[in-house]
């Protein structure tokens, strides 16, 4: 339980994480800056050393908000990698150690909110439901329009895209996939001092922050759109839905996080989230329509590679194949 640095002055911190955003940037900072509270609050800027201007234009909003904007300017070198790309994980981790609020709420640079009441809204709810450790809520997609250029706002689609309308879940709802908690729509308590090493080795932050923060209570939801997701194309967990090798590896960063993530709970929600490892390998293998190559990848990396028991590795190699050998039979029946 963290609470060297959380003060009594302070209720919220916006934790923002931003690099190569300069296009971008204002509109997140704005949409954060117009959000109407009855609390003190105070807006964290982690700047991962852009060179496109993104870093000039925090400075100048932390300069015209001295009182309310704290700007850390950030270094490449200290960039987290995985599998070989860069990641902001580190710009994150430090910018939650920094925060002085009860609770966190989450913002990329190149995301912002839609609802100016947001944090007021998830504030009330926390305060109304200690058992919960987090409080989210949905999202709706930036897309270009393809005339423009332009982004424009739409809908996100809810199938498939772990959107779980129940007012309160557990980290269980996590492990069958069925709720992903966005980064961009979490407020949750102060309370981590330290976060485990797995968490610096794995792709995609907001799930493996979500499997964390589940020991320490349930997740609220409030059924609105309240923030808008930016799809640029750019982020760490976009991929070529085409290319093969791409989907493969995509996939199998999903498959490490739900492996450390049980670990991470001893073994607890196994059963389900086997499910949902094996649901994964069956996508690895029917989206690139069953190619002998990328069958012998997954099946070695279930196999070597997966931190499983050796029981249960030798078990997932073996449904691998098998779904292999099914989608192959079913292929050539065509």
């Amino acid at each position: 339980m963290r609470l060297s640095n959380v003060t009594p002055e302070c209720v919220v911190s916006v934790c923002i994480q931003t690099y190569q955003h300069a296009p971008y940037i204002r509109e997140c900072l704005d949409s954060v800056l117009k959000q109407k509270v009855n609390f003190p609050w105070e807006i964290i800027i982690g700047e991962d050393e852009s060179t496109d201007g993104t870093r000039e234009i925090c400075i100048e909003y932390a300069k015209s908000y001295p009182n309310l904007i704290k700007l850390f300017l950030r270094s490449r070198k200290d960039v987290i990698y995985v599998d070989g790309k860069p990641t902001g994980r580190r710009n994150m981790i430090e910018n939650i150690m920094a925060a002085e609020g009860k609770y966190i709420a989450l913002l990329e640079g190149d995301d912002f909110w839609l609802d100016p009441h947001k944090l007021q809204k998830q504030v009330d709810f926390l305060n109304s439901n200690p058992e919960c450790v987090a409080c989210h809520h949905w999202h709706r997609y930036a897309v270009r329009d393809k005339e423009t250029g332009e982004f424009i706002v739409v809908d996100a689609p809810k199938k498939g895209q772990g959107y779980y309308p129940e007012r309160t879940a557990s980290v269980h709802a996590i492990f069958a996939n069925l709720m992903r908690v966005k980064s961009r729509t979490i407020m949750f308590r102060n309370i981590l001092d330290i976060f485990p090493q797995w968490f610096y080795r794995v792709a995609y932050g907001d799930v493996a922050l979500s499997m964390i923060l589940g020991k320490y209570g349930d997740f609220g939801f409030i059924d609105e759109p309240m923030a808008v997701y930016r799809r640029t194309g750019q982020g760490v967990s976009a991929y070529n839905r085409a290319n093969s090798r791409e989907l493969y590896a995509h996939f199998l960063q999903w498959i490490r996080i739900w492996e450390w993530g049980v670990m991470h709970y001893g073994g607890q929600h196994f059963s389900v989230a086997l499910k949902t490892i094996d649901s994964f390998y069956e996508v690895i293998l029917s989206r690139t329509n069953y190619r002998l190559l990328i069958c012998v990848k997954a099946a070695t990396f279930a196999l070597c590679r997966s931190h499983f028991p050796v029981r249960i590795r030798v078990g997932v190699f073996f449904r691998v194949w098998r779904r292999f050998v099914k989608g192959r039979i079913v292929r050539n029946r065509r």
